[in-house]
């Protein structure tokens, strides 16, 4: 019985050696070792254009769903668990954005995915997909941001007017994690990530599923990352960029935003009456532009 049961495992094993995705359950059950990490993916539809999208920080790849049905049919969409989140693998090491880069270049080259793709990213993942789109110019057909985070020496400090007042105490949001969880977490900053005045019931009900879901461990390792996009970067992105920026709640003036967009070869700014996860709060607003900008960079 033991001979027969390791024969078994050796025999799956090479099967999985011999293809890089398998279905193991979930939604799409589709999971792939790409840049030494285990990455949960799903890649549906069929078109001209490949549209890869990167969700924030806390999220998993169904903070896209409502979406998905206004991009389709017409497109190929793959979509992702970021290292450290959802069912992609979780981490104890602090990351940084290269190795997010590398993550996403190591996944397109397992999925033989090699026409130049769209990003589309929000948050962290906004400000992935611009870092991506500068060291991969070649891979790249079109960028958004959804307000992405960028890093610069002239951004106005945490807890300025229209920010996270939960962040002027200097509190160390890592060790909140670790020390209290995720429910600790949303009790100070829900209505600066998501305002009442968005929510409907069942919007906010899967928000807080994918958000109390996650490993707080792994979610505090990212945060003692170095992630977003430098604002020196920006000007190697050649790709069109749209920057798609919400102004409710936010630290970030207009001003900012139009100054990054101006540092783009080719960018530009839009402004929605919306919040910090606007794809997820509000895709009602955020997908006509979308839309439209992946309509116009076929």
């Amino acid at each position: 019985m033991r001979k027969s049961l390791g024969l078994m495992i050796a025999a799956l094993a090479l099967a999985g050696a011999a293809t890089p995705a398998f279905a193991a359950g979930g939604r799409d059950g589709k999971w792939v070792e790409a840049n030494g990490i285990m990455q949960r993916y799903e890649l549906t539809g069929t078109g001209n254009q490949t549209v890869v999208f990167l969700h924030d920080m806390g999220m998993n790849l169904e903070m896209w769903d409502e979406l998905m049905p206004q991009l389709q049919p017409g497109r190929q969409i793959l979509r992702y668990d970021l290292r450290g989140f959802g069912l992609s693998e979780k981490i104890r090491t602090p990351p940084t954005s290269a190795d997010y880069v590398a993550d996403l270049l190591a996944l397109l080259d397992k999925l033989n995915i090699k026409k130049p793709v769209v990003l589309v990213g929000e948050s962290i993942g906004g400000g992935l997909v611009l870092e991506f789109a500068a060291a991969h110019p070649d891979r790249v057909k079109a960028v958004v941001s959804i307000n992405g985070v960028i890093r610069s020496s002239t951004m106005p400090p945490p807890g300025g007017p229209g920010s996270n007042p939960a962040l002027k105490s200097g509190r160390d949001t890592p060790k909140l994690f670790e020390e209290q969880g995720v429910r600790a977490y949303l009790a100070s900053d829900a209505e600066y990530l998501y305002p009442a005045s968005l929510r409907t019931p069942e919007r906010w009900n899967r928000f807080l599923g994918i958000e109390i879901a996650q490993d707080p461990h792994s979610r505090a390792a990212v945060m003692r990352g170095s992630l977003g996009a430098r604002e020196e970067v920006l000007p190697n992105v050649k790709a069109p960029t749209l920057i798609v920026a919400g102004m409710i709640n936010q630290g970030m003036r207009e001003e900012m935003w139009t100054r990054f967009a101006s540092k783009l070869p080719n960018g530009k700014a839009i402004f929605l009456q919306t919040a910090h996860h606007a794809a997820y709060e509000s895709p009602e607003l955020v997908t006509p532009p979308l839309k439209a900008f992946l309509n116009a960079n076929r």
